[in-house]
């Protein structure tokens, strides 16, 4: 970079290394600096948008998204699974406009689905409490066992942050847990063993699976019996 310093590719190269290693604040700047000095390299508007959605930042990213979509439409590579992708960039956004006037309960999701998506994008943004409530009243509605483990994941997460409102969102985070293990295990889904492994592996699952010496005696005992349950069941999935 010392040596070409105007060369936009040296510019992406970094902003990518920097998101990919967990510094997304550090990246940005990078691949905007690529973007600027070369306003048509298509994979750093797509590394950007990317980012962007990953912090919950739609409307910010969608313009980078739009681009990187007309420049591949211009050179004739524009494959349908791009198609979806800027599809997915606008919904998001226009949900995100809507954001502060659904968490102030002035909008509403139009059904479960948006519910979900919206939980999603408040979890994102941080709004932790506002996901876990949108989770409550999609759950009501949903029988998928992967929205119950989604919901659960959120309940943990947002229970891991501390609060007056812990252990509730650990006992919200414990009955979904139950119910998705229950759903997989009724579904008789060929996967089953490589989900369950991943629910041995999530970190938004650490505060209730590896941090249960901290929690009260009767609660430490259920959470200790739903992983020997996983596990068990992961045993089974294996044989």
């Amino acid at each position: 970079m010392r040596l070409k310093p105007g060369y936009a590719g040296h510019q992406y190269a970094l902003g990518l290394v920097l998101c990919r290693a967990g510094d997304p604040d550090a990246g940005i700047p990078a691949l905007r600096e690529a973007i600027r000095l070369d306003p048509r390299m298509v994979e750093a508007h797509r590394t950007l948008a990317r980012t962007l959605q990953e912090q919950g930042r739609f409307l910010e990213g969608l313009e980078s998204a739009r681009l990187a979509h007309a420049l591949l439409s211009e050179m004739g590579a524009l494959p349908a699974d791009r198609q979806r992708e800027l599809e997915v960039y606008e919904r998001n956004a226009a949900l995100e406009e809507r954001l502060p006037r659904i968490v102030k309960g002035e909008d509403a999701p139009r059904d479960a689905s948006e519910r979900l998506d919206v939980a999603n994008l408040c979890l994102k943004q941080g709004l932790l409490d506002d996901a876990v409530g949108l989770f409550e009243r999609t759950l009501a509605d949903s029988q998928a066992w992967i929205d119950r483990y989604n919901g659960a994941c959120v309940a943990a997460f947002a229970a891991g942050k501390g609060g007056e409102r812990s252990a509730r969102y650990r006992s919200l985070a414990l009955g979904w847990l139950r119910s998705a293990l229950s759903a997989l295990e009724a579904s008789g889904d060929p996967g089953t063993a490589q989900k369950l492994r991943k629910w041995r592996s999530d970190s938004y699952l650490v505060s209730v699976r590896d941090g249960l010496g901290s929690l009260p005696g009767a609660e430490r005992e259920e959470w200790t019996k739903l992983w020997a349950d996983v596990d068990a069941r992961l045993d089974a999935a294996t044989k």
